[in-house]
C-alpha cells in the first residue's frame, strides 16, 4: 500500500511543481508588462501635455499660422469655444492602419470636439471598420468599451491597442485646446514584448518541467526505497535496514530514525522473548508443585493430615504466583502513570531503623552484619507503603547475594534539596554488561537463576522511586560487591 501511494506522489509532484512555475512566471510576467505598459502610458501622457502647454503657448502669441506650421504629422489639434463649436483644427496625416480614409479622420476629429471641457487626459476608441471584425475582436471591442464606461483606466494598459488619446487644456478666452495622438506605437511596442515574453516562456515552461521531473525523482527514491525495506521487513525480512546517504536531509534523518526504531523494536522483541522464557522458568515449579499439592490433597481424603499439608503446599505456591502478577502489574502501573500513591511526611530515621530492625533476624540468620547511618529530621514526602517495598526490596537482594560474614550498610546522606539513600554490600557483583538491563522486567543476572526470585524486583523499585521523582543508579565492581543509590527530594516538615 504505501509503495502505491508512493508511485503516485511522484506525478503529483512533478504537475504541481509545473503549475506553480507557469502560475509563477505568468504572475511576473503579467505585473511586468502592467509596468511597463502603464510606464509607457503615462510617458505619452506626459508628452501630450508638454505639446499642448507648447502649442497653447504657440497660439495664444503668434497665432493658427504659427502654430499649424509646429504640429507635429500624427498629431491632431482641435480647438473649441466654451460652447464647443470648432474655432481650429489641424487632422493628423496618418493614425493607423485601420485610418487612410480622410471620412474617418474627420470622424475622429468631431468625435474629439465633442468631448467634455475637462482638463486632463482623456481617452476615445477608434471605431473604424468595426462591422468588418471577426467575433473575438467584438468582445475585445466591447471590454474596451466598458473599461472606459467604467473609468478603469488603470487596466486600459493591458489592452491599449485602438486607443486614441487626448489631452484638454484650457485657453485664454473660454476656449479649449485637444491635442490627441494615436497609441499603435506603444502597441507596436508592447506587441513585441508579448511577443518575446511567449518564446522566453515556452523554453522555459519546459526546462522547469524537466527540472521538475527529475528533482521529484531525486526527492523520492529515497523515499522509493524506504518503502522497499517496509515491504521486505512486512514479508519477514526484519534485518533489512533504509539506506542512510549522510546528506543531513530531512529524508536522511527519517531514514536514521527508521532504523533506529527497528533496532529498538528488535531489541524490545528479544527481552520480550527473554521475559516469557523466564517467566514460564519461575512459573513452571509453583505450578507444578501447586499441580502435585492438589493431586496429593485428592489422594490422601482420607487423612486429614496429609491433606491440610497439601493444601498449604498449594497455598504456598499460589502465593508465588500472584505474587509475580502483582509486581508485574506493579511496574505497569508506575510506568502507565496508573500507580496510586498515598503521600506522607516520612522522617527518614525512624523509616531506616524500622527497615533494618525488620530485615535484621534475616541476616543473622545468614551471619551477615546489617548497619546503618542516617541524621535526625531529614524528611521527605512519599508513600510509606511503597517506599517499603523498594527499599525493602534492595535490602533483601544485598543480604541474599552477600556471603556470610560480611557487612550490609545503609548511608542516608542530604545533597541541598535531595538526600541520597545508599545500600552497599560485599557480594559478587554484578558484571558491567549486565548493570542496565537488572532493572528491566523479568531479566536476572545468570549467575542468580539458582537463587530464588522472580527477577522483577528492580523494575519495581525503579518504577516506585520514579512515582516519587526520585532516581535510582548502581555500581558495582565483581568480586567487591554493589552499591545501590536511591536520591529522592525532601519536604520541608515541621518541628517533630
Amino acid at each position: 500500500m504505501f509503495s502505491k501511494t508512493v508511485k503516485k506522489i511522484g506525478p503529483r509532484l512533478v504537475l504541481g511543481t509545473t503549475l506553480l512555475l507557469l502560475v509563477s512566471l505568468l504572475s511576473v510576467s503579467i505585473t511586468i508588462y502592467y509596468l511597463l505598459s502603464n510606464s509607457l502610458r503615462k510617458s505619452d501622457k506626459d508628452l501630450l501635455e508638454r505639446l499642448s502647454a507648447v502649442y497653447a503657448q504657440n497660439y495664444e502669441l503668434f497665432g493658427e499660422d504659427s502654430l499649424r506650421k509646429d504640429i507635429s504629422p500624427e498629431i491632431l489639434v482641435v480647438i473649441v469655444d466654451k460652447e464647443g463649436k470648432e474655432i481650429f483644427s489641424s487632422l493628423p496625416k496618418y493614425i493607423d492602419r485601420d485610418f487612410e480614409d480622410e471620412d474617418e479622420i474627420r470622424q475622429l476629429q468631431i468625435e474629439v470636439s465633442q468631448m467634455p471641457l475637462k482638463k486632463g487626459l482623456q481617452t476615445v476608441l477608434l471605431l473604424s471598420g468595426e462591422e468588418d471584425k471577426d467575433l473575438y475582436e467584438k468582445l475585445e471591442y466591447q471590454l474596451r468599451v466598458m473599461f472606459l464606461e467604467k473609468e478603469w483606466l488603470g487596466l486600459l494598459p493591458i489592452i491599449d491597442n485602438d486607443l486614441f488619446e487626448v489631452f484638454v487644456t484650457p485657453l485664454k478666452n473660454d476656449r479649449w485646446m485637444k491635442v490627441g495622438k494615436s497609441s499603435e506605437e506603444r502597441e507596436e511596442h508592447l506587441s513585441s514584448i508579448r511577443y518575446i515574453a511567449l518564446m522566453v516562456l515556452i523554453p522555459f515552461l519546459f526546462v522547469g518541467f524537466l527540472l521538475s521531473y527529475l528533482l521529484s525523482r531525486s526527492i523520492l527514491k529515497p523515499i522509493k526505497n524506504l518503502a522497499a525495506v517496509i515491504n521486505d521487513i512486512q514479508n519477514g525480512k526484519t534485518q533489512k535496514r533504509a539506506l542512510v546517504r549522510n546528506s543531513g536531509d530531512e529524508v536522511d534523518l527519517l531514514s536514521h530514525e527508521f532504523n533506529n526504531l527497528l533496532d529498538k523494536n528488535e531489541i524490545l522483541i528479544s527481552n520480550l522473548k527473554s521475559s516469557i522464557d523466564n517467566v514460564a522458568h519461575d512459573l513452571r515449579t509453583p505450578l507444578t508443585r501447586f499441580r502435585i499439592s492438589a493431586e496429593d490433597a485428592l489422594l490422601h481424603q482420607d487423612d486429614p493430615k496429609k491433606m491440610a499439608l497439601a493444601l498449604e503446599d498449594g497455598l504456598e505456591n499460589s502465593e508465588k504466583i500472584l505474587e509475580l502478577l502483582h509486581a508485574i502489574m506493579d511496574v505497569s502501573e508506575a510506568e502507565t502513570g496508573t500507580m496510586m500513591i498515598k503521600k506522607k511526611e516520612i522522617y527518614l530515621d525512624i523509616f531506616i531503623k524500622n527497615l533494618v530492625e525488620l530485615y535484621q533476624y534475616v541476616a543473622e540468620d545468614k551471619e551477615i552484619k546489617l548497619s546503618f547511618s542516617v541524621p535526625d529530621d531529614l524528611c521527605i514526602m512519599g508513600d510509606e507503603v511503597r517506599l517499603n517495598q523498594a527499599f525493602g526490596n534492595l535490602l533483601d537482594n544485598a543480604i541474599k547475594y552477600s556471603p556470610a560474614g560480611t557487612e550490609v550498610k545503609l548511608v542516608v546522606t542530604p545533597q541541598h534539596d535531595q538526600v541520597s539513600i545508599a545500600i552497599n554490600d560485599q557480594g559478587e557483583g554484578i558484571p558491567e554488561s549486565d548493570l542496565e538491563k537488572i532493572w528491566e522486567r523479568l531479566y536476572r543476572v545468570d549467575k542468580s537463576r539458582s537463587t530464588p526470585g522472580l527477577g522483577i524486583g528492580l523494575s519495581v523499585v525503579k518504577a516506585i522511586i520514579k512515582v516519587h521523582q526520585g532516581s535510582v543508579q548502581v555500581s558495582s565492581t565483581i568480586g567487591k560487591g554493589s552499591c545501590f543509590t536511591v536520591t529522592l527530594p525532601l519536604c520541608n516538615a515541621g518541628v517533630r
